[in-house]
């Protein structure tokens, strides 16, 4: 069993980024904890559970697994959505595009459709 700081630093050799944020991400979703939880805790042990759940993910994600779709969901436009392999992963360039298109409506009446953008 490891330790919050030993996993951490396992699965960041593992992905070969030091520090890894997916790691944390991913290491704290399955902990249900928070991000800087596991800064404040790096001495607890993980259970034999949460271990093996935590490097299930993080050898999908090796695998090139976005990581949206290992936490099942992706914040947008402030909202947090829910997703899986069915749909498609909120961009950042189309919360730009929303912004952009929130400046141009001057017409409190406009009527807006979303066509083509994927799961919207």
């Amino acid at each position: 069993m490891s330790t919050v700081q030993e996993a951490l630093l396992l699965a960041a050799a593992e992905l070969k980024i030091e520090g890894s944020l997916d790691a944390q991400l991913l290491l704290a979703h399955v902990l249900g904890k928070s991000h800087t939880w596991l800064y404040t805790w790096p001495e607890k042990i993980l259970s034999v559970e949460q271990e093996l759940q935590f490097f299930e993910r993080i050898t999908l994600r090796v695998t090139g697994h976005p990581i949206a779709y290992l936490l099942g969901n992706r914040e947008f436009w402030n909202f947090e959505l829910e997703v899986n392999p069915a749909v498609l992963i909120p961009r950042h360039e189309t919360e730009i595009l929303v912004e952009l298109a929130l400046e141009l409506a001057t017409n409190t009446h406009a009527k807006v459709a979303d066509l083509g953008t994927g799961s919207g």
